[in-house]
């Protein structure tokens, strides 16, 4: 689990989106989403081949200019995140609009430097179009609480959500197994932009706003995010 939880380029690697269909499919849907929208958004789109670290460091920084990243992994999974920190609609509308399978991860190297079973808690989020199936959350909110909603995958250690402390009932390890079940190798390296795999960067191309709309470097956000 040491890709993730090294904590190099958290936040940028702990929350991400897989839709269970080729990537070329899901950048089609996604543009034809842009497109209807109310005031349709332009987009710069880049073609990336290479690896993973450096798609990575290719989203930087945050916020600004925004960025949604689509990527090639392994089990005919493509991958999704965003630059902005955040949910982002991009994953979500592509599965409803082709009625596809997404799962939505997060796993937090720590949260407000809180830590326990050696993460700072998580999301597993099971979705088939628009409709949530399955959703498990550990999250720190002053104490430790774990959300369950929806009927239990067969391979679920469902005796663990009885467990006393709500620190307990979600773990890391729990995390990798329902994944896995899935094809989904979420800790591992190799499992994201496997050799002649590619990506896609698009960039929302807009004048900022605001304030709030400025680059944000990867130290900054580390810092906000209490990962230092």
């Amino acid at each position: 689990m040491k890709f993730l939880f090294d904590g190099k380029y958290a936040p940028l690697t702990d929350r991400m989106s897989f839709i269970k269909m080729p990537i070329d499919s899901a950048i089609k849907a996604f543009e034809q989403w842009c497109a209807n929208q109310v005031v349709p958004m332009t987009d710069l789109k880049t073609e990336f081949s290479g690896g993973f670290e450096q798609l990575l460091l290719k989203s930087l920084p945050f916020k600004y200019p925004w960025r949604d990243i689509f990527f090639e992994a392994t089990n005919g999974w493509t991958g999704h995140y965003t630059n902005l920190n955040t949910l982002s609609y991009a994953a979500d509308n592509v599965a409803r609009l082709l009625n596809a399978t997404m799962i939505y991860v997060s796993a937090w190297p720590s949260k407000h430097k809180r830590i326990v079973n050696g993460w700072g808690g998580g999301v597993f989020s099971f979705y088939v179009g628009n409709k949530q199936i399955r959703h498990m959350m550990l999250s720190d909110q002053d104490r430790w609480e774990f959300d369950n909603f929806g009927e239990p995958f067969p391979f679920e250690d469902v005796e663990k959500y009885k467990e006393k402390f709500a620190r307990n009932r979600f773990t890391p390890e729990m995390l990798d197994k329902y994944l896995k079940e899935f094809g989904i190798d979420f800790f591992n390296e190799d499992f994201y932009m496997p050799p002649g795999s590619k990506a896609y960067i698009i960039e929302q191309v807009r004048p900022p706003h605001n304030e709030d709309d400025k680059p944000i470097s990867l130290e900054e956000m580390r810092k906000r995010c209490m990962y230092e």
